[in-house]
């Protein structure tokens, strides 16, 4: 007979409550990497356009405060 925990369940990979810890730290490292490299594009498209840093322009529009 099966060893079950007391949901029923018997082991804990099917529990549905059960997560992967790799897989989920997997798809953060992903989805981080993938942001950071969106905000570059961004960054760069800004430069490209208005001739400027956003950092530069975070400055200046906070002098006017």
């Amino acid at each position: 007979m099966a060893n079950h925990n007391t949901q029923g369940f018997p082991s804990p990979e099917e529990d549905p409550r059960f997560h992967d810890t790799y897989q989920f730290l997997r798809r953060y490292r992903d989805a981080t990497y993938s942001l950071k490299v969106v905000v570059h594009q961004m960054e760069h498209q800004f430069k490209l356009q208005y001739d400027n840093d956003i950092d530069k322009q975070e400055v200046i529009a906070y002098s006017y405060l």
